[in-house]
Parts: structure tokens; sequence; C-alpha cells
């Protein structure tokens, strides 16, 4: 018997099995499954038991499986004497089970060492360690904003910026005198605008308020990272529209 070169349904009459790898019966030509590739399971036309046909001795032979503590005899060997059941990678013969090179654990077919699955996966932990810091230093640099950019930044902003301050609201502050800022606490983050005049304290106190910051000192720094000087003008420390953020105060 010999192994075809693709997956074939065997040729047995009412047998739909569709193997991938078929043997090839030596006497008439025809692939087989697996349990059908004897000459007896197949009823082979052309089987050794007929009169007709010149028993080969090298064809009939037959030697024990390789394989540790497995009694199976191997597959007939052709007439190159090389059995279906030989492995090309040890060189040893085996029985219909064991023909497989990883059903006899064939020690020519190398397995990953733990060695190289341990650096592998340094590697892979070094990678996700590196994307993350990638990540977080992206996030801590302050985007600079073109005239263009800050023009719609500021038309954004005045379109959906809440009043800081409720009596803003009935003061009807015109646009030109507002500043306006995203600021951020934690997770949240609103869009506020508070007038052009306001010291950055009162401005932290009403974002504050606004956020839901508690009532320890806070601190009130652009993206960049600079503290806001509280006693100063918001206005003639950052430029509107402005990204701000509240933290709690070191000092």
């Amino acid at each position: 018997m010999t192994e075809a070169l693709n997956d074939e349904k065997c040729a047995l009459e009412g047998c739909y099995t569709v193997d991938f790898l078929p043997i090839t019966c030596n006497l008439c030509s025809k692939s087989f499954c697996t349990a059908h590739s004897s000459t007896d399971s197949h009823q082979c036309p052309a089987s050794l038991s007929h009169s007709e046909v010149t028993v080969n001795p090298v064809v009939n032979k037959r030697v024990p499986c390789s394989f540790p503590e497995c009694n199976a005899p191997t597959l007939f060997f052709d007439d190159n004497n090389t059995s279906a059941s030989h492995c090309p990678h040890c060189e040893r013969v085996f029985c219909l089970s064991h023909r497989h090179a990883t059903k006899h654990n064939c020690p020519k077919i190398d397995a990953p060492s733990s060695s190289s699955v341990s650096k592998s996966q340094t590697l892979a932990q070094k990678a996700i360690e590196n994307a993350k810091q990638s990540s977080s230093s992206a996030q801590s640099k302050t985007r600079t904003l073109t005239p263009k950019m800050k023009t719609v930044e500021l038309m954004k902003m005045r379109r959906k910026a809440d009043a800081a301050n409720p009596r803003d609201i009935a003061a009807d502050i015109p646009m030109d005198q507002r500043f306006f800022a995203l600021v951020s606490y934690g997770s949240t983050e609103k869009t506020l605008w508070v007038q052009n005049n306001v010291v950055a304290g009162k401005a932290l106190d009403l974002f504050a308020s606004k956020l839901g910051a508690s009532n320890s000192p806070l601190a009130l720094k652009s993206t960049g990272g600079e503290v806001l000087q509280l006693n100063l003008l918001l206005s003639e420390q950052v430029e509107s529209p402005a990204n701000l953020v509240i933290e709690r105060s070191t000092q």
C-alpha cells in the first residue's frame, strides 16, 4: 500500500469517507480510507488470494511496528521495498495507527523548547509595555493649535459651552468677553466659559463646583502641566479656547 498525494473519497462502494492521506492498494491501484485499506476489507479483485495472481515475496512482506509496546504489523511493502507506513522523518516503519509523525512522537520533529517559549513571552511583554508607554507619552503631550484650529475650536465651544457662573447667564455677556475652556477633573470633563476679567482662583472655584470636585486644596493646570497662578487673570495666563485640568494641590 502507498499513500496518495491528495485527499480522496474512499473507492469502496457505499463508503463516503474523505481521507486526507488515502492509501492506494498496490494490487488494484485504487485509493481507500484507513478502514478499507487492506485487501480483505475492500475485497480487492486483484487480491493475492486469487490463483491467477503471482505472489511477490517482497510485496507480501510485513514487519512489526516500531512504536513501543505495539505489536500490530506494518502495511505491506511495495515493489520498491517501501511501506506506506514508513515515516520520512525518522526512517522507521509503523502500523496503520502510528504511521503519522504526531502519532508516534517522531523525534525528528522538534517541539518548541521551554527557553524559546519563555523568550517569546518576554519579548511580547516588552512590546506591550512599550506600547503603553508610547500611548501615555502621546496623551501627555500638549496639542499645538494653529490659528485656524483655534478658530474652529472656539466655534465648537461657543455652541456647547455652559456658563460656569449661573449669574453670567442673566447678564448676557458678549461672546468676545467670554473665556472658553474644556475643563477636566479625573474622568469628568465639561466645556465651560467664564468672563475674561475673572482671576484663575475664582475660575477654579466655579469650574470645581460644576465638575463636583472636592473642597480639598485644588490646583488649575494647563494641559502642558503648568500650574496657573490663582491671583492672576485666567485670560492672561492661557489663551481661549483652552484645555484645563483640575488636580489636587500638593502645596
